[in-house]
């Protein structure tokens, strides 16, 4: 008989396993980083392009692969049995009891705070707009204790901060921005947190800051982690800091789990569950959010863009490497294409003339300069990351309020809050588009749809991406027009 022994982040097997198994093991528990194929060390041959989830020496693992380990250990027909060496938690007696305010959750959402009882480690989807920030508070309350949510950006930190301050008066904490305040519950941007505790590699080297020590203190005393938008917690800085800390649970929320957007990324399966463990909830396909009134149908135009002549012969038939370089196709199909930027305009001013808001995004600060340029006659704000938070909540809220009716913007994917928008241009490529046409499906009073307006180049590279977001938006039965 084995035990799997568990703690809170890493767990072991013991006694030794037999070589055969061990390497089994290890090869079933090893995944393909994302562009992996174009390192130095890779190319080199130094580096067979694989990270090891499995520590081969100790026979351990991260505890959120424990579902995975017990699976190919019983494959393997070894008899096991789970010694869990964590600490107990307090909890509220009945989730439908927890009070958040004004705000009356949903049954899904409740489901979903309650799917996180039974595991310690688990990730929750629930489609964009739909009140995963809820189903955050929800869990919040219920596991009790001192609870750190995590997030990737400034825009996501303000708003997600602004609703808990709001839901329990006083009670949230912030970390970045500029802000360091530490309660039982508190927000902070996964870079704020690598930059104060030195997890980088160059920040090693740094004198510690005086926001360091009462940090560190404070982490050694959390019971839970929450981590928003899981998908994209694949840095070197999440892992090197959730292999520090000892809490009850570690939970991630999402609205794009597993589907990624092409099958060289299936890797970040290993990869995030090795934090958070397997997909323990998902509202998708078992809620009407339309009929509930949470979102509204999406229509997705799809537009064909003009072509330089260089690729006016293109057919999307390559055989072999491409010839040409993505960011040269990005820099004369994309941003130098005069006409194509010509369109665009003339798309975002259909929109504003008949008095709709509509969001550009772009990804490339000089082309979005450019096209709050061409745009000028329609008084367009341009909105970046760095954007200062008074300002960016200022813009928002014109925008919400239809005072202001066209802005340009590269924060897009994440945090953007604005249930009357109308429309959103996505001008720049990308090979994702769930979280943008994410941003138009929320509900809003006299709103009956959101509009995608998705712009087609068929030229290298750019081509495919186009499938790319094709397919999802066939995926998720958005009405698709051209």
């Amino acid at each position: 008989m084995h035990n799997i022994v568990v703690d809170y982040t890493t767990s072991y097997i013991e006694p030794r396993l037999s070589g055969d198994v061990l390497t089994r093991l290890r090869n079933k528990l090893r995944y393909h980083p994302a562009g992996y194929q174009h390192t130095w060390y890779f190319k080199r041959k130094e580096w067979d392009g694989y990270n090891h989830t499995f520590d081969l020496v100790n026979q351990s693992f991260r505890t959120g692969l424990l579902w995975r380990v017990g699976m190919l250990l019983e494959r393997e027909k070894i008899d096991f049995q789970i010694q869990d060496m964590r600490g107990k938690y307090k909890k509220i007696s009945c989730i439908s009891n927890i009070n958040l305010g004004k705000i009356k959750p949903y049954n899904f959402q409740l489901e979903a705070a309650n799917a996180t009882i039974m595991d310690t480690h688990g990730i929750v989807a629930s489609p964009t707009g739909t009140g995963k920030t809820i189903i955050m508070a929800l869990m919040a309350r219920y596991h009790g204790g001192r609870t750190l949510i995590v997030v990737n950006s400034r825009t996501l930190l303000d708003q997600t901060f602004e609703f808990f301050d709001a839901a329990m008066p006083g009670g949230a904490g912030i970390v970045g921005s500029g802000d360091f305040e530490l309660k039982d519950l508190t927000i902070a941007t996964i870079q704020s947190l690598s930059t104060i505790l030195r997890l980088g590699d160059k920040q090693k080297t740094k004198p510690p800051t005086a926001k360091e020590a009462p940090l560190r203190d404070w982490l050694d005393h959390v019971n839970i982690v929450i981590q928003d938008e899981v998908h994209e917690a694949d840095s070197a800085s999440v892992g090197k800091l959730y292999i520090q800390l000892k809490v009850d649970r570690f939970i991630g929320t999402t609205a794009t789990p597993y589907a990624w957007a092409h099958s060289t990324e299936k890797g970040k399966n290993l990869e995030l569950e090795q934090h958070f463990g397997r997909k323990i909830y998902d509202s998708r396909g078992m809620v009407d959010f339309n009929e509930l009134g949470i979102t509204v149908p999406l229509v997705i135009n799809r537009v064909p863009m003009p072509r330089i002549e260089e690729f006016q012969d293109y057919t999307g038939e390559q055989k072999g490497k491409p010839v040409e370089d993505y960011n040269y196709v990005v820099q004369n199909q994309v941003i130098d294409n005069e006409e194509r930027t010509e369109k665009i305009v003339k798309l975002a001013s259909d929109y504003v003339e008949a008095g709709q808001s509509c969001y550009v995004f772009y990804s490339k600060i000089k082309f979005g300069e450019q096209l709050t340029e061409a745009m000028s006659h329609m008084d367009p704000v341009m909105l970046q990351g760095s954007t200062s938070r008074g300002k960016r909540r200022d813009i928002f809220k014109d925008l919400q309020n239809k005072k202001q009716l066209l802005v340009i913007s590269d924060i897009g994917s994440y945090g953007l809050n604005i249930p009357s928008l109308n429309s959103i241009i996505i001008a720049s490529p990308t090979k994702d588009a769930r979280q943008l046409k994410g941003r138009v499906c929320r509900a809003s009073p006299g709103k009956e749809h959101g509009m995608v307006i998705d712009l087609m180049d068929n030229v290298p590279y750019l081509k495919r991406h186009s499938s790319l977001r094709h397919n999802q938006y066939k995926k998720d039965g958005d009405l698709v027009v051209g």
